[in-house]
C-alpha cells in the first residue's frame, strides 16, 4: 500500500490583500483504501479566529453523566 502526496505552490489574487498576487502552497493527499482525496492548505491564515473560550468539560457533558462530572 502507497501513501501518495503531491506538493503544488499557486498564485492566486487574494480578496483579503485587495487582490494583490499571492503565493501559497497545497499538498493533495491520497487515501490509498477509499480512494479519497483531502487539500491540506499550508501557509495560509487560518479561515476562522482563534476561539477564546474557557469552557469546563460539565459544558460539553451530555445529561446523565454524573459520573464524569468533576466534585
Amino acid at each position: 500500500m502507497e501513501l501518495r502526496t503531491e506538493l503544488v505552490t499557486r498564485v492566486i489574487r487574494d480578496p483579503r490583500a485587495g487582490f494583490e498576487p499571492t503565493t501559497s502552497r497545497v499538498e493533495t493527499r491520497w487515501d490509498p483504501l477509499t480512494g479519497q482525496t483531502a487539500r491540506v492548505l499550508l501557509d495560509v491564515d487560518p479561515l476562522l479566529p482563534a476561539a477564546d473560550l474557557d469552557l469546563a468539560l460539565d459544558d460539553w457533558l451530555p445529561p446523565g453523566n454524573e459520573a464524569l462530572r468533576r466534585p
